[in-house]
């Protein structure tokens, strides 16, 4: 019983079911994602997080990868949002990251959501191969790291811990990981001193 506690899964659901809902109960995940398929609307988007919520015995993650620019999971029941690395190398980069991430924690919560899968922690620039590019914030790990944090914690505030992603170091692949297995070229110190 308590193995399903370890997995996040996927549904083909819009709406709870009794085969989902009996599905849910043999499996008892401690997370369901939710993708684009899932979400049609605001209020079913809304009706739906509640029924898993209350679908199982310990209330699961209900998680989304909801990062703005390409990856926007919301898109038709939340305005468009640009890049990471469109905020990054704006004027202001520090509030505008911080609006991202409140505006996504509050409308997250509002939804029922208690889970991102955002931010891209990865090193990587728009021109990259890597599927990356400007999802990510950049380049530099240390800008990287500072822009990340700002976008955690105005999200925490907003009641929606995040999950940095990925490891390690997708950034340094040359090929896209959703066409092709990539293989990252890095010594063990530049993996340390840059990706970790």
């Amino acid at each position: 019983d308590l193995a399903g506690l370890f997995l996040i899964i996927g549904v083909e659901r819009t709406a709870m079911n009794p085969d989902l809902q009996r599905r849910l109960m043999a499996i008892r995940p401690g997370g369901i994602i939710l993708v684009a398929r899932n979400l049609l609307n605001a209020p079913q988007v809304a009706a739906f997080c509640r029924d898993l919520h209350s679908a199982l015995p310990v209330p699961p993650f209900l998680a989304i990868d909801q990062e703005g620019g390409r990856v926007s999971r919301l898109k038709g029941i939340l305005p468009p949002i640009p890049a990471n690395l469109s905020l990054a190398r704006a004027a202001g980069a520090d509030a505008l990251v911080r609006d991202h991430g409140g505006q996504t924690g509050r409308a997250l919560a509002l939804l029922g959501f208690n889970l991102n899968f955002a931010p891209v922690l990865d090193l990587s620039e728009a021109e990259s191969p890597n599927g990356i590019g400007d999802r990510a914030y950049g380049a530099d790990p240390e800008e990287v790291s500072r822009l990340a944090r700002i976008f955690l914690e105005a999200q925490a505030a907003a009641g929606i811990p995040g999950c940095g992603k990925h490891f390690p170091g997708l950034g340094g692949g040359r090929v896209d990981s959703h066409l092709d297995l990539p293989r990252i070229h890095r010594s063990a110190e530049e993996i340390w001193r840059e990706d970790l």
